[in-house]
């Protein structure tokens, strides 16, 4: 600290009293010796100990707030940690989970998204048994977010080309597609888009069998 303190006050004699002299100066030996003077300031202090318990606590206080909360079922879970686009999310506690896959660029969707729209704002949004997720697969978040706002829908909304880790996830090769499941992750149905209009139905059925 002395070697630091010292050298600092050469620098500033040296450049205020004599320019001249400030030209003669031996800078190498005053910068190694402030650069010496600052390591050991940094090690006394601790500076780079507390940084990295500053940031490991950020890092720890992050996943903490990521994971799930309290006995989430499969599918709640996986959607607790997706990348939503849309304020809006999926209902933790539903019993069932439907995901409409449509896109903006796609004319059969658009022309099936008005119905599902109609569905959702009628017998979804306040049924608290079931959920409706728009997995999008349009090119960018942006594009997915101008989807929805164009059917004036509050519809959640996930990109679909992002990693979702959906137990049993069906892989549609085609869209608009759709799927049906449980809370626990089991497949109910899945095919072309429109099933979502008949899903009061579908599940029904499902029950039936059981």
């Amino acid at each position: 600290m002395k070697q630091f303190m010292y050298a600092c006050s050469v620098l500033l004699l040296a450049l205020v009293w004599s320019p001249q002299a400030a030209g003669q100066f031996d800078w190498g030996a005053a910068l190694n010796d402030t650069v010496k003077g600052v390591s050991n300031v940094v090690e006394k202090t601790g500076a780079i100990k507390k940084t990295k318990d500053i940031t490991r606590a950020m890092a720890g206080a992050k996943e903490k707030k990521s994971a799930p909360v309290g006995n989430m079922s499969k599918v709640a879970a996986a959607l607790e940690n997706a990348g939503y686009f849309t304020k809006t999310k999926a209902k933790p506690n539903a019993r069932y989970y439907i995901f409409i896959c449509s896109a903006s660029w796609c004319p059969p969707c658009r022309k099936l998204m008005p119905q599902i729209v109609r569905e959702y704002k009628k017998n979804i949004r306040k049924n608290d048994s079931v959920s409706l997720i728009l997995l999008g697969s349009d090119r960018s978040e942006e594009a997915c977010q101008e989807y929805l706002k164009h059917y004036k829908t509050d519809m959640p909304g996930v990109e679909g080309r992002k990693n979702i880790d959906l137990p049993n996830r069906p892989q549609l090769p085609y869209i608009p597609s759709a799927f049906i499941m449980d809370a626990e992750g089991n497949v109910i149905v899945s095919g072309h888009g429109s099933l979502v209009l008949d899903w009061k139905k579908q599940i029904a059925k499902k029950n039936k069998k059981k």
